[in-house]
């Protein structure tokens, strides 16, 4: 069996600490794309979030553990 860094339990986990302003950005489903690689696509419009890019998540994320572990 392959095991990835990717876990349900982590990803919850993290959906409690990021701000919401950087959660629910739209989804859309991507058909020409998806037809053309035999699966469903979607497209997350990351645009939409305050600082307009997916690494907004992930720097939250960093500086809440800092921040929890005491560190600036």
């Amino acid at each position: 069996m392959i095991k990835t860094r990717l876990d349900l339990d982590r990803i919850r986990a993290a959906r409690r600490v990021i701000d919401p302003v950087f959660l629910d950005t739209p989804l859309f489903r991507c058909d020409a794309l998806g037809d053309a690689l035999g699966c469903g696509v979607s497209v997350k419009l990351e645009t939409a979030n305050p600082v307009r890019s997916f690494k907004g998540r992930g720097t939250e994320l960093v500086a809440g553990e800092l921040s929890a572990q005491g560190r600036t």
